[in-house]
Order: structure tokens, then sequence, then C-alpha cells
């Protein structure tokens, strides 16, 4: 094992010898011999077997240009410089130099810094000569297996000082990106001027131009002009500060940040040139037909991203008719030519007299291709954040809010995918009470946590508060309160304000925390769009000129538990009129009346039914035999083309909770009615109802 250590150092160490001490002959075919025997790392035997030969051998060198090469050759091996790689990249730059046809003023400079780093041979030579092989080859300035960087055009002159450096002027400057599968990726500064630093492989740019062209924007309309930059050319990346980019969204050039990268620095869906705007709030009127925006500026590739704060969210402004309807503020929104988006939206539409609905958190989405804007309401658990609507006062739990531009008829409905026994949406008064909701979250003993956070607000003066200061009113640690409020959140009762890490108190939770203490009126009203058994696509239209709310298919809506009032529309449709009037036809059960209406209109405010059109009006009576049982009976006579008046209980009192005035709910006639005997199977129909019939005249009848 001894014998076989030191004949492979001493063979290793002649081979070294060998290799400083032959030298290069005149003579063309021992030139390349001998190259072929003194270097034998594989790639470089490809090259001086294949195209090294033929050029040696070749008419590319003439005479002279040959025997210069073999003398400078054999002068940098007088000077120990290594064969390999050094002299070996020298002859390649020196032969490349022929045959690219360098000019003198690059090849004459060359050569002598060649020899004045030749004369104390060290590593800084080394790197000079592999620099200069792709240098002279293609122009690059620096080369990695998949990726380079070259210019072409403009003028190229040595700078020498402390470091030696290439001067470029008036240059395009590329970054050559290739990938597995062949494909060319690029980072281009067009005409541009700068300073090359040889050794540390940097670069000092001043001007120059980058287009958008890589991802289908046109160079005359995108584009950014440089002032200072730098690069390191160690890396496949561009970054420059203070460029103004010119694009169509502005009128005028605007002041940002850029960075290009290729595909080998971009993460998935990221897309460059990147540019980031210095101003945070800029406004474009018309960034598409009808919209606005109101925001920071960030082109990502071809996709324009709006940037806000938590304070100062980016905001998008749909209009119709030249006025605003929606808008839609984010912390930022991803705007493509097909579609833009933003998570963690907070959206408002706008009605004409000012009123609006609201959502606090969604995900907004617009299809450009549909013209469909979209707004998702997010989840907690299973449940919805509602819409809040304050022109009809009701909470909309419905999954999506869909907008067709220019249309007058947003509407609520069902994501795509939604399996049909999912497929149920409600609308609830602003001044509904849950008594079963609001018992879920009693506590065990002490007071309601509705209660101590009522009493909080009102004692702060305001209903945005901390984690702690929630659960220090509630007299529990953080970490104890916590499930707590994710469960209200989900039911609507505290609103989460992540980027303040902060928790809002809803109107819904003080409507509840007063309605429970007695300090205020509630309503039952609450009314629910059921699609299971429909192919309808929408639980409910708004008509914006209109001002209405069509709600489809209502089997039953409760106007008051205690008074036993409900409607039963015969249509499934019913509309839905400012601060929460109802216009149906249907059934009207009022206690022991029952109203067959074919127009009529609940006032929410005066808590009462106008009938305008009915067909029958059946009353029904407490059996007095005990064999009738209990159930009330229909009385045979009813009652045609009642007008009038059904007043449900006072309008104070649309809980029903004081029950002193018992004439409650009571009919109110406002013409006289008839009583008709005409049916068939009355002695087939002999009474005709012209000739014989009843007339009631205007009446009251109280406590149905």
């Amino acid at each position: 094992m001894k014998r076989n250590f030191v004949y492979t150092f001493v063979f290793s160490f002649v081979t070294a010898f060998l290799l400083q001490a032959q030298s290069f002959p005149n003579e063309r075919v021992q030139f390349v011999k001998t190259w072929q025997q003194l270097v034998t790392d594989e790639a470089a035997q490809n090259y001086l077997k294949g195209d090294f030969s033929q050029q040696i051998k070749g008419s590319l060198l003439n005479e002279t240009q040959f025997k210069k090469l073999v003398d400078n050759c054999n002068q940098l091996q007088k000077k120990e410089v290594p064969v390999f790689p050094d002299i070996y990249a020298y002859m390649q730059a020196s032969i490349t130099i022929i045959e690219k046809k360098v000019s003198t003023d690059l090849a004459g400079p060359w050569q002598q810094y060649v020899n004045e780093y030749a004369t104390e041979p060290d590593e800084k030579l080394t790197n000079f000569l592999l620099f200069s092989v792709d240098f002279f080859r293609d122009f690059s300035f620096y080369k990695e297996a998949n990726y380079r960087w070259t210019s072409s055009g403009g003028a190229v002159d040595w700078q020498s000082g402390k470091t030696l450096q290439l001067k470029l002027q008036n240059v395009n400057l590329k970054c050559y990106y290739f990938t597995k599968e062949g494909n060319q990726d690029s980072i281009v500064v067009y005409q541009t001027s700068g300073l090359f630093d040889v050794q540390s492989k940097k670069w000092v740019g001043n001007a120059g131009t980058v287009t958008w062209e890589k991802v289908g924007l046109a160079k005359n309309q995108t584009y950014a002009v440089l002032k200072n930059y730098k690069c390191d050319f160690n890396s496949a990346k561009l970054k420059a500060d203070s460029v103004a980019l010119t694009t169509p969204y502005f009128s005028t050039p605007i002041w940002g940040k850029l960075t290009d990268l290729t595909y080998l620095d971009l993460n998935e869906n990221e897309s460059a040139p990147k540019f980031s705007s210095y101003e945070q709030r800029l406004k474009i009127a018309n960034l598409r037909d009808q919209i606005d925006y109101d925001g920071s500026f960030m082109l990502n590739g071809a996709d324009f991203l709006g940037k806000g704060t938590a304070n100062n969210p980016a905001k998008l402004i749909f209009k119709r008719g030249g006025k605003q309807l929606f808008e839609i503020s984010a912390d930022g929104f991803e705007m493509s030519p097909k579609q833009i988006l933003a998570r963690d939206a907070k959206a408002v539409m706008r009605y004409k007299n000012g009123d609006s609905i609201s959502i606090q958190e969604c995900f907004f989405t617009f299809d450009e291709t549909q013209q469909l804007l979209r707004l998702a309401a997010s989840q907690k658990g299973t449940n919805y954040f509602p819409f809040i609507d304050n022109y009809f006062k009701v909470y909309a739990y419905a999954p999506i809010l869909n907008w067709k531009k220019g249309s007058p008829d947003p509407y609520y409905t069902f994501d795509v995918g939604t399996a049909q026994e999912r497929k149920l949406a409600h609308f609830e008064s602003m001044d509904y009470f849950d008594a079963s909701l609001y018992g879920k979250f009693s506590g065990v003993g002490g007071q309601h946590p509705f209660t101590q956070l009522a009493a909080l607000a009102t004692a702060q003066g305001k209903t945005l508060f901390t984690e702690g200061e929630l659960a220090n009113a509630l007299k529990k640690t953080i970490d104890q309160v916590k499930p707590l409020f994710v469960d209200l959140a989900a039911a609507g009762f505290l609103i989460a304000d992540p980027k303040q890490k902060k928790w809002l108190l809803s109107p819904k939770l003080l409507a509840y925390a007063a309605a429970s203490q007695g300090a205020s009126d509630y309503d039952n009203l609450r009314i629910e769009s059921d699609l299971r058994k429909s192919k309808e696509q929408a639980y409910a239209n708004i008509q914006l000129d209109q001002q209405v709310m069509y709600i489809r298919e209502v089997q039953q809506i409760v106007l008051s538990a205690t008074q036993q009032v409900n409607i039963f529309p015969d249509t499934t449709l019913v509309t839905l009129l400012e601060n929460r009037d109802i216009v149906f036809s249907g059934l009207l059960q009022a206690g022991k009346c029952e109203i067959l209406s074919k127009q009529a209109k609940f006032e929410y405010e005066n808590f009462l039914v106008n009938l305008y059109t009915t067909q029958e009006t059946k009353l029904r009576v407490k059996p007095l035999r005990k064999e009738d049982g209990t159930a009330p009976i229909e009385m045979l006579s009813s009652l045609k083309g009642v007008r009038g008046t059904v007043h449900i209980d006072l309008p104070n009192n649309k809980s029903g909770k004081v029950a002193s005035n018992s004439r409650f709910p009571y009919l109110s006639t406002a013409a006289p009615a008839y009583v008709y005997y005409n049916d068939k199977k009355i002695l087939k129909g002999a009474y005709d109802s012209t000739r014989f019939y009843y007339e009631v005249a205007i009446f009251e009848l109280d406590s149905l």
C-alpha cells in the first residue's frame, strides 16, 4: 500500500512538471497534439479534438497570428502560469478574438492586462482569463450552467483604476435563463450605460429602459426608465430604485422601485418585471370602464397589484351610470386582464338615498369576461358573515352577493357546487331576538356576557376593544375567552379586526343585550328563502331603481309569535320594502282569522297589515261542546272582498311581551264586505251571488 502511494505521488509530480516544462511547438499539427496531450479535462478534450483542431489546422489564423499565439503561450509558461486552466483559457480567448474580429481597441489592452497579471500568477489571473473566454465569445460578463449576463450593441472599452473595469455605453444589457425544456427567459435593460467590475462581477449602471414585453404588454405603453442602479451578476436579478414607470393607467410617469427576475427566482404564481410605487395613495379614474381605483400601485408581471394599509386600505369603486354603487376595501387587490380579486375584503353597496349594504369580511372577485362582481361572505364554522342592509334594516345571511356590471339587479345566491340540501338563506330583522340563541351564550351564574360587554361599550363610549379589555370585562383570562369570541363571531355578535388585533361589538350584540334587559323592544321577523326543492338560482334580488328586494321560495313569515300572526305567501315570492315593509299575496293568519289576500302590505313601523284586495276571510271559533274537541272550528260562512287593516299589536310592543292590551290582534274594515252562498255545494249553487247575499257594514273585530 505504501509503495502504491509513493508511485502515485511521484507520477502526479512528474506529470505536473512536464505540463510546465514542455514548450508549445510552432508547427500547427504538433501544436494541436501537444495541447491534446497536456490537457486531460474531458470537456477540454472535446474542444481540443473538435473545433480547436479545425481552427488551428484551417485558415482561421494566418501564419503571423499563429506564431504570435504560440509565442504568447510559451511566454506565459515561462512565467510559471498553469497550463490548465490558465494558458488553456488564454489560448481559447485569443482564438475567439480573431474569430469574432474583436477590435484592436478592446483586444490590445486585454493582452497588456494578461501580461501584467502574469508577472505574479494567482487566482486573479485565472479568473480574468476564464472571464475573457466567455466575454469575447458572446460578450458574456458572467456565466452559470443555467443563466448568463451579456450585452449587445453600443460601445465597450476597458477602464483601469483600483480595479479593472469595462465601460459600456448605450448597450442592451441582458440576462438569459435557460430552462430544462430549453426555453429562454430574460432580463433586458435597453440602451443603458455603466461600469462592470471584472473581479467582483458587479455592475453599476445608469439610464436605460425596461419593458414588460415578455408578459405581453406593449413596449411603447408599459416601460420603466432607470436612473442609477446596481447589479450583482452572481445572481439573475435586477433591482433599481427611482425608476419612472409609464403605463396606460396614468397620464404621467410615476416613480417607484423596479425588480426583474427570471424563472430561476420566481415563486409559483409570481411574475416579473415588478414595480412598486413610492406613493401610497394613487387615484386612477376609469381603471376599467366605470371602475375607479384608490391606493398604491404595483405591477407583478402583467398583473396590477393594488396595495393599502390596515388603517388606509386600497379601494375599488364600481359605478353604475356614472354614480358610485360598490366600494371594495382591502389590503391588496390582484388584477389581471381576466379578473380582479381581494381576500379579506370589506364591501359597501350604496343605495341612491344614501343607505347601504355592507359586509365586514368577504372574498371579492370581478370576472372581466362575464363582467360579474362577486362578494363571497367569509365563514366562521358553518355561519356566514351577514350582509348588513341599512335600507331594508335586515341582516342577510346568504353565501354570495353577485352583481352584473351595469345591471339594476344585484342578487343573493349560492356557490357553484353547493349541495341541494344546503341551499338556504335567511333575512333577519335588525331587531330580531332569538331566545334560544341568547340562552346558548349564558354563563354559569353571574351576568350574561352580552350584558357585560354592552355595559363596557356604554361606559367607554366605544365598541372596538382589545382581547384584554373584553376579557377583563368578562372577568376571565384571554385564554378562557378565546373560544367564546370565536363562537360569538360565528353568530355575528363580534366582528374581528385582525389587523389591529381588536374585536368590534356588533349592533346585533348590543340589540340582544338591550332586548334581554327590557331596555328595548324586539321582533320575530325572520324571512327564510328555501331553494332545497327549487331550481331557482337566486335567494333574492334587489331592484336598484325601485329600491325593493324580491325574496324567493318563502314558505312562511312570522310577524308575531305572541299574537299568532303569520304570512303564507301563495307564490312563495314576497317583496321587501324600506325598513322591513313587506308586500305579499297569500294567506294572512291573525289568531282565529284567516284572510286570503291578492294584495296586502305589512307596515313594520306601525306593526299592521293593510288589506287592499282580498278573496276570502274565514273565522274560527272555540268549540262549546267537549265532543267537538279543543281546536278552533271554522265557521260555515266567510266574508268576501274585505278591505281594511289587521292591527297586530302596539308599534312599541312588537315582541308581544307586554300583554296588558288583549284586544290585539284586531281587524278593522274600511269598506263593506259580503257573504255569498253561491257555492256549488249549497243546493248546487242555487243562490246567485248577484241576487242573494248579505252586506256587512264597516266593522271592527278585536281579540282575534
